[in-house]
């Protein structure tokens, strides 16, 4: 097979008039050109050039291999350019994957900071259940991936802790318990409950939650959203589980309220970082890997109550 070198000395004997002319310009030997142009033309079994007297002129072939080996040469240039420039962190991308919770209220805003570091590097982001994202890695169709599902993952799928996510109990600022320093979790029985569809894996560990305390809701509106279920709760209509990054603007702004309890009621899970085991990643992806480590201090502090 013929390989680019060739067919760049032969597109510069085409453009230069002759193999004299060419090594002249190029200050390369003409044997050394003669002979991987004579390489060439063996590779095709086909003669490239007429050679009438001293002019060389470009036989059908010729002219057919001239105008393919612009465009070659032309694209292995662009190419070039290209891989030069991700090195460089120009035009290049991460694509990340994200659940949830993560996907819109954590990864948003750390990838906000980031851009403002590195405006040249693009995020591509996607949100999705966690299945749907554990597939995406396996596919290599994303480079990294956040999730907050504890759930049993592929074995070519590494897991990192990235940060603790609480989930609270919270209420319209208008509901009947609003304003109660402490309530018993016994009174719970007696609400109103909008919570996500069950399936869900924040649902599964409210209902598991439930479950070790013994409580039996009766009256559950299910949504399949969390900022559906947040402006239900807004409305006053019933009490909510949900993770604390989800409603901490709405606490903050006064138009929800956590509910604090006597006895001890607390959720938690782990926010994780996942990624294939055997990805490589580009000088982009390790950037936002190591700045996304970082920052998760800074904004747990942030986010903090």
């Amino acid at each position: 097979m013929f390989n680019l070198h060739q067919l760049w000395l032969f597109k510069k004997v085409v453009e230069f008039g002759g193999f004299s002319a060419a090594a002249e310009k190029l200050h390369i030997a003409q044997p050394s050109i003669s002979i991987q142009v004579r390489r060439l033309e063996k590779e095709l079994n086909i003669d490239l050039f007429d050679r009438i007297g001293r002019r060389l002129h470009l036989t059908q072939a010729g002219e057919e291999l001239y105008y393919y080996a612009c465009r070659i040469l032309n694209l292995a240039e662009e190419a070039e350019q290209n891989i030069r420039s991700l090195q460089d962190l120009k035009g290049a991308k991460i694509r990340i994957g994200a659940s949830t919770t993560p996907g819109m209220y954590i990864i948003p805003v750390i990838a906000a900071d980031f851009r403002r570091q590195y405006p040249d590097i693009e995020i591509e982001l996607k949100v999705a259940n966690t299945r749907s994202i554990e597939e995406k890695l396996l596919a290599n169709s994303i480079d990294l991936a956040v999730l907050g599902e504890e759930i049993d993952y592929d074995n070519n799928i590494k897991i990192e802790p990235l940060l603790e996510d609480n989930l609270v109990v919270v209420c319209g600022k208008e509901y009947e318990i609003a304003g109660e320093k402490k309530i018993s979790i016994k009174k719970l029985t007696e609400q109103k409950f909008v919570l996500r569809e069950k399936g869900s894996s924040t649902r599964d560990m409210v209902d598991k939650l439930l479950d070790e305390k013994g409580l039996i809701i009766k009256d559950i509106w299910e949504l399949p959203s969390t900022e559906s279920i947040k402006q239900v709760v807004i409305a006053n209509w019933g009490l909510s589980i949900l993770s604390y990054f989800s409603v901490r603007s709405e606490v903050s702004a006064g138009c929800m309220e956590i509910v604090n309890f006597e006895e001890d009621f607390s959720l938690s899970r782990n926010i994780n970082l996942a990624f294939h085991r055997f990805k490589k990643f580009s000088p982009a992806v390790q950037i936002f890997y190591h700045f996304l480590k970082n920052s998760i201090d800074t904004f747990t502090l942030l986010n903090r109550e």
